[in-house]
């Protein structure tokens, strides 16, 4: 007998993203908060699927002993003022990645990119010093 094998194409789902822009709060006084101020970040879908992302972020520190915890950063898909944001603003956590759900659609073409603008928010302790303070914050494409 006499049998024919056919190429067989797969195609995996491939989750990628590419976020711009640091997270850049500027000068704030101590026991004071960004208010309605907002640090931007561009998350761009760089996948072959729809796309959420998981935040998870460090303290900032000043690479001394001045840490402002993690859950001082507030963050969301729309503008806000940080003091009465509410439930439309996540928490940022150092323990639990917290999913934003970006609904960053399936890239069609290259041009333009399938984008989306994260809004951050900060508010900075009694007791902090007034050096400049970083940290790390880790984001994951998920599925929506």
């Amino acid at each position: 007998s006499l049998f024919t094998l056919k190429p067989m194409a797969l195609v995996f789902t491939l989750r990628a993203i590419t976020v711009n822009n640091s997270i850049d709060y500027g000068a704030l006084a101590v026991n004071s908060d960004t208010g309605s101020t907002n640090a931007s970040t561009t998350i761009e879908n760089q996948g072959n699927v729809e796309a959420d992302i998981e935040v998870l972020g460090s303290d900032l520190t000043d690479g001394f002993s001045s840490t402002i915890p993690a859950p001082q950063q507030l963050f969301a898909t729309s503008t806000f003022t940080y003091s009465s944001c509410g439930v439309s603003c996540a928490i940022l956590s150092s323990t639990t990645p917290v999913t934003l759900d970006i609904d960053l659609a399936k890239p069609i073409v290259d041009t333009p990119p399938v984008a989306d603008d994260v809004y951050w928010g900060i508010a900075i302790p009694f007791g902090v010093n007034s050096t400049p303070h970083s940290g790390l914050n880790v984001f994951t494409p998920v599925s929506p």
